[in-house]
């Protein structure tokens, strides 16, 4: 599954938190209701494997995702 996020301001906000597990990846955290994120179909517990078309799963620091 593919999810595109988008902001309709910069000063909104996606409606995450970002989870990792070192060796285990990058997951979705909480969720905020009616958020961005819960619009779009983001779950608790699922995986990310990439960003912008970049592949991030399974080696990729923490700061690098967020950067």
């Amino acid at each position: 599954m593919c999810t595109l996020l988008s902001k309709s301001s910069q000063s909104e906000e996606f409606g995450f938190n970002l989870h990792a597990e070192k060796g285990r990846g990058h997951f979705i955290g909480t969720v905020d209701q009616g958020g961005i994120g819960d619009r779009a179909g983001l779950r608790m517990g699922q995986r990310i494997v990439g960003v912008n078309g970049v592949l991030v799963y399974p080696n990729t620091p923490h700061k690098v995702l967020l950067g």
